[in-house]
C-alpha cells in the first residue's frame, strides 16, 4: 500500500512543476535544499507526460483502494463498499468537477479513466487474495 504512494510522490517531487503547494511544505520542514539537490540529479532524464500527469492520481486511488481492502477484509458487506469505492470516487470525481469548474486543475481523460482503472484494479487484487 505505502510503496504506490511513495512512488507517486517521487515523481511530484522530482519532477513536476516547483510552483506546487507541495513544494512549499518540503521547505517548511527545512528540506527544500535536499529536494534541490535531487532535483537537479535527475533534470536530465526523459519522463514521459503519462508518468508525470496520470501515473501519479493512479497509484494514489490504488494504494487508497487497497488500504479499504485491508481495512474492511473481514468484513465484507454494504457498509464496506462504499469504502472501497472512496478512492475511485476521490479519484475520478476530482476529475469531473475539475471539468464543471468547481475544483481548480485542468480535466484531464486519462486521469479519470486512469483512476478508475487502477482502483477497480486494486479491489480486483485484493478481493483475490482474500478469497
Amino acid at each position: 500500500m505505502g510503496l504506490p504512494v511513495l512512488l507517486g510522490a517521487g515523481i511530484y517531487l522530482l519532477w513536476r512543476s516547483p510552483v506546487l503547494r507541495v513544494f512549499g511544505w518540503v521547505r517548511a520542514v527545512g528540506l527544500g535544499d535536499v529536494l534541490g539537490s535531487l532535483r537537479e540529479a535527475v533534470a536530465g532524464w526523459p519522463v514521459p507526460d503519462v508518468v508525470l500527469y496520470v501515473l501519479p492520481d493512479m497509484l494514489w486511488t490504488y494504494a487508497l483502494t487497497a488500504f479499504m481492502a485491508h481495512v474492511w477484509r473481514d468484513r465484507m458487506g454494504p457498509g464496506a463498499l462504499v469504502w472501497l469505492s472512496s478512492g475511485v470516487v476521490i479519484g475520478s470525481g476530482g476529475e469531473l468537477l475539475q471539468a464543471a469548474g468547481i475544483l481548480p486543475g485542468t480535466f484531464d481523460w486519462l486521469d479519470l479513466v486512469g483512476c478508475a482503472a487502477a482502483g477497480l484494479l486494486s479491489g480486483f487484487l485484493a478481493h483475490r487474495r482474500h478469497t
